[in-house]
């Protein structure tokens, strides 16, 4: 119809017709589709934007979340998230931290996170995290393939290389960052076994598989040790004492040598000689008849020492035993029988003499008593 207006002359409906030809064409061409869609997004809190309002361009007007939330639909309404690392990332990359938003649904909120990076651990919720650097997470398996612990004494982030290697109790030992040599001296668990009783502890090979080695000691002057046990201790107080006996050529013993039996250590003459004296040195005798006696008894004599110092020897003797005489020095004696010696006084007592002819031992009553010149007379035992 508006080519017809094209006719003369023009009457007021005729401009008015006008008017709608020139501006309906503007209308249809300029069709922004959010005029009709965008309630859609609207009422889901989300602006409509229409990238192309050309005639030609339909259904692609577009929800868009508002800011901080991101996402855009098309058509739709949009699925909005809200990664807050996009607002509030510099917070933990400005440390040398990493930002990350476990749940971006766009109701979800203050739940950014800052975290260490590796191989420091360590996480913060809306906040930058504190760091630490457990060394034991990377080389743990070096301390426990071998049997030990790990532990880091120092996890700030600056600190490194300062990891430990434990022996497990009752073994002992450290080393830093490397496995520890590790020692088991038992007298740590088991000394006071021996100390409750006076004794001392020792552990000859503390290696960590030598066990059950340690030893009880008596403490000096007692003796005595005994394994993986409280020791029974003696008191040889020749011990101490021994050189007191030895110096001078004696023996020193000890009758008893319980702890509790003090001072009652001997020193011996050495045999031949005889003697004893209780702690200190010995008076020696040496009676040469203890060992000599028997050539003399065996012949019906006596012995004797006329001097029984050790340093004297070789002088003991042999007596004939009364009324016969006779001595011999180390030997068996010769002896005789005088008789006269006991008779003698039967003669004398008449103004005669005494006399006997044979002497022998084996000879007697063969006496006489003789006149004295010049009266002359003898008698055989009377």
């Amino acid at each position: 119809f508006c080519t017809l207006l094209n006719r003369m002359p023009l009457n007021n409906y005729d401009v008015v017709l006008i008017i709608v030809c020139v501006l309906l064409p503007t209308v249809v061409l300029s069709a922004d589709e959010c005029i009709a869609n965008g309630a859609t997004c609207t009422s889901a809190g989300q602006t409509c934007s229409d990238p192309d309002i050309s005639a030609g361009s339909t259904n692609d007007w577009k929800c868009s979340c508002v800011p901080p939330s991101t996402g855009t639909a098309t058509a739709a309404v949009a699925s909005c998230v809200l990664d807050e690392c996009i607002a509030n990332g510099d917070t933990c990359t400005n440390v040398g931290q990493i930002c990350s938003d476990p749940d971006i649904s766009a109701s979800s909120t203050n739940d950014w996170k800052c975290s260490c990076v590796p191989p420091s651990t360590g996480t913060a919720t809306a906040m930058v995290a504190t760091c630490v650097l457990d060394e034991c997470i990377a080389n743990g398996a070096t301390c426990t393939a071998v049997g030990q612990t790990c532990s880091d004494p120092d996890i700030s982030p600056t600190t490194t290389g300062d990891w430990k290697c434990s022996c497990v109790s009752p073994s002992i030992g450290t080393a830093t960052a490397a496995v520890a040599t590790c020692v088991l001296d038992e007298c740590i668990a088991n000394g006071d076994t021996c100390t409750n009783v006076g004794q001392t502890c020792s552990d000859p090979d503390i290696s960590a598989g030598a066990t059950n080695n340690w030893k009880c000691s008596c403490v000096s002057p007692s003796t005595g040790t005994a394994t993986a046990a409280v020791a029974t201790c003696v008191l040889d107080e020749c011990t101490a004492n021994g050189n007191t006996c030895t110096a001078v050529g004696q023996t020193c013993s000890d009758p008893d040598i319980s702890v509790g039996s003090m001072n009652d250590w001997k020193c011996s003459c050495v045999p031949p000689s005889t003697g004893t004296a209780t702690a200190m040195v010995a008076t020696c005798v040496l009676d040469e008849c203890i060992t000599n006696g028997a050539t003399c008894t065996s012949a019906g004599q006596t012995c004797s020492d006329p001097d029984i110092s050790p340093m004297t020897t070789g002088d003991w003797k042999c007596s004939c035993v009364s009324p016969s005489i006779g001595t011999a020095t180390a030997a068996v004696a010769t002896c005789v029988l005088d008789e006269c010696v006991t008779n003698g006084a039967t003669c004398t007592a008449v103004g005669q003499p005494c006399s006997d002819p044979d002497i022998s031992v084996g000879a007697t009553n063969n006496w006489k008593c003789s006149c004295v010149s010049p009266s002359t007379g003898t008698a055989t035992a009377m």
